[in-house]
């Protein structure tokens, strides 16, 4: 990436590989010749390709295509233009920064001037995106200093676990957790803004002024009756540690840490409404991790859908005159018979459930209205268009079986299956590794998808990850009230503190803070 500081100088400024060093350094400036234009970056990207050449030069000097010959011992301009605002300086090739490689770098390495250390940051990769081997070069990780910052913090991200605990509140409604999920990070100086959306248990809490921003997505929402029985209050706590820790180097790497505060998970789709209003619209990434009975690096989702039915029937005397009422609470049963022989045919990762949430009032009263609740799941959104079409017919089918009327409608909004950044899902699976945890093979994950979350919509908008940290032995589901009691106990504690670790890892990439040596291995 170049800028140029100075019209009609000779030099410009760039970062530039040269002697295996990536640094800032003053560059000749490109003159462009008949039929060429300049054009000033806004951002770039340093591509796969590039970083192969970084660590493997006997590869770009024994090129023989053309088109990327370069000397070692000569300055070497990395990156990807962008085709986002004005280009001046000759880098080599074009490509998108927000998707370059598959690695989806936004390479924040110029800032005003000046030098790593001191706000500009180089962003390496942890191993050579060729897959090369790289056996006994040394790995840099997260910061021992970051780490510690979240150890510091242990008393005070446990208390916030044990108090969202204790006090579960439902979608939409957790004013007391997103107050208390809030509160620290207010303490460490965050700038609090309250309501984005215009959803009152939502916040945007901001620190640092750099220009790479980075979200860290908090949860606090619990479930009907079991309470946390999916861990959101180890949710909020890993983040706020998270966010506390990442603030201790924030103006050291040109960071913005953004926590969100994002309520009705469960139901109602808060990071939906989140993202319709605009507020991720400014992120470069965004990172978050869920409890679960294993560890998995790059966990994935299925779409979802989920809708109300009421039937409209005519109330009747179920013994003095039965055939003058018309049965809402058989329309029910007629359109469930139709789902239950629906499900033999169902196309792979396709499910369907619900429940009757009015089904009369009294045996001897022909309901006059009756009504489900039914959620659809697919691993891709095409299908799952597919199967709400389908069980639209099976609704129908009670309707014209017993001739009452019906509604449909929409209870929150479709769920987008996770796509995690796959990038950012390695560097998590290596962080996860760090602390001791075994996160499952991505040949294995792959095979798992999850549930469902809103945080599938933000993945297919901004690069994410939503990794699973074990909370609880294998074979304890989530949504149990036997899940809800380990999301308090030892296994949820080492989970909000790794979790915190972890997520602070993946937003640092691996970064040697500090030093332009520790962009490299």
């Amino acid at each position: 990436m170049s800028d140029d500081t100075t019209p009609g100088s000779a030099t410009m400024r760039a970062v530039s590989l040269k002697d295996g060093e990536l640094a800032l350094r003053d560059v000749a400036r490109p003159v462009p010749g008949a039929g060429q234009i300049l054009v000033r970056t806004l951002a770039c990207a340093i591509c796969a390709s590039d970083h192969h050449y970084m660590d493997h030069p006997e590869v770009a000097l024994a090129d023989r295509s053309g088109m990327r010959v370069s000397d070692p011992s000569r300055d070497v301009v990395m990156g990807h233009a962008g085709v986002l605002g004005d280009h001046r300086g000759g880098l080599p090739g074009i490509g998108h920064p927000r998707s370059v490689g598959g690695v989806r770098w936004w390479c924040r390495l110029l800032q005003q001037g000046r030098e790593p250390g001191s706000g500009t940051t180089l962003v390496r990769k942890s191993r050579c995106p060729q897959r090369c081997d790289t056996a006994g070069m040394p790995t840099v990780t997260a910061p021992d200093s970051v780490r510690d910052a979240v150890l510091a913090r242990r008393g005070d991200l446990l208390e916030l676990s044990h108090s969202i605990h204790a006090e579960p509140e439902l979608a939409f409604q957790e004013f007391r957790s997103a107050a208390k999920t809030r509160a620290l990070v207010a303490e460490r100086g965050f700038e609090i803004a309250d309501a984005p959306g215009g959803l009152a248990t939502a916040f945007r809490a901001s620190y640092g002024s750099g220009p790479l921003k980075i979200g860290v997505c908090a949860e606090y929402d619990a479930l009907p009756e079991i309470g946390h029985a999916c861990g959101h209050n180890i949710i909020a706590a890993a983040a706020v540690g998270a966010a506390l820790a990442l603030a201790e180097v924030a103006d050291e790497l040109g960071l913005t840490v953004v926590l969100l505060g994002t309520p009705a998970e469960e139901a109602g789709g808060g990071k939906v409404l989140l993202l319709r209003a605009g507020t991720f619209d400014d992120l470069a990434a965004t990172v978050m991790i869920h409890p679960g009975a294993i560890d998995i690096a790059a966990a994935r989702s299925l779409a979802l859908s989920e809708v109300a039915v009421r039937y409209h029937g005519r109330e009747a005397h179920a013994a003095v005159a039965p055939y003058l009422g018309v049965n809402a609470g058989d329309a029910v049963t007629v359109a469930q018979v139709a789902l239950g022989l629906l499900r033999q045919q169902l196309a792979p990762g396709q499910m369907l459930h619900g429940i009757v949430t009015d089904g009369g009032a009294a045996p001897n009263v022909i309901p006059a209205r009756a009504g489900m609740r039914y959620t659809m799941r697919a691993a891709e959104t095409a299908s799952l268009r597919e199967l709400e079409d389908r069980v639209g017919d099976c609704f129908l089918a009670g309707a014209l079986a017993t001739g009452c009327d019906y509604e449909v409608s929409e209870t929150e909004p479709t769920y987008e299956a996770l796509a995690p950044d796959p990038w950012l899902a390695e560097v998590c699976r290596a962080e996860m590794e760090a602390l001791g945890r075994t996160p499952l093979p991505p040949e294995v994950e792959v095979t798992l998808p999850l549930g469902s979350t809103d945080m599938g919509n933000v993945s297919h908008v901004v690069p994410s990850i939503h990794p699973m940290i074990a909370v609880a032995p294998p074979g304890v589901a989530i949504h149990t009230a036997e899940f809800a009691t380990h999301a308090r106990g030892a296994g949820g504690d080492a989970a909000v503190l790794d979790g915190a670790k972890a997520l602070a890892g993946v937003v640092l990439d691996r970064w040697a803070a500090g030093s332009p040596a520790g962009s490299r291995r």
